[in-house]
This record gives structure tokens, sequence and C-alpha cells, in this order.
């Protein structure tokens, strides 16, 4: 099927920094700010696997780089579910 929009749930991303999906910038997210969520619109999309990108910029030094999950709309109760790669 087709991907339709849906959100990006950001608790857990990191502390700040910036998304992109499929090259797309996405935004920045932060975790001392009010927004959850990143809108994400069906054509930066692709049916099947999506490429999430991650750029954290406040990690201590002495922090290694992590592999994070990506969570689904679905975990981001504030958010509606519209399905597609990320909420199904």
């Amino acid at each position: 099927s087709d991907p339709a929009d849906t959100f990006l749930c950001t608790p857990g991303l990191g502390r700040k920094g910036y998304v992109w999906v499929n090259g797309y910038n996405l935004g920045m997210f932060w975790s001392s700010g009010p927004q959850k969520a990143l809108y994400l619109p069906a054509p930066m999309l692709r049916a099947g696997s999506n490429i999430v990108t991650l750029l954290e910029l406040d990690l201590p030094p002495q922090v290694a780089p992590v592999l994070l999950s990506v969570r689904r709309a679905q975990d981001c109760p504030d958010y509606p579910s519209r399905g597609g790669p990320f909420s199904s």
C-alpha cells in the first residue's frame, strides 16, 4: 500500500538534534521543548523500508554513538496514527 501521512515521536531520540527521513530534513527535536512529535508527510516516505538519520547535537564527549530505535505513531499517544511505515 502507499505510505500515508504520519508522525515521528521524538521522546527517547536524544536531547537535541535533527532528523532526516530518506534524505529529507524533517526538523529538529529537543527534549526540553514542548513538541513531542514531528509531522511526516506521505511524499517523504517510500513503500517498504525507509531510512531515518539522526544527528544528536548534545552528547557528552565520552558517550559513544548508539543505535536508536524509532517509535511508531501508535506509541505516541498525543498524535493520531494515520498509517504508513511508522504507524503499522
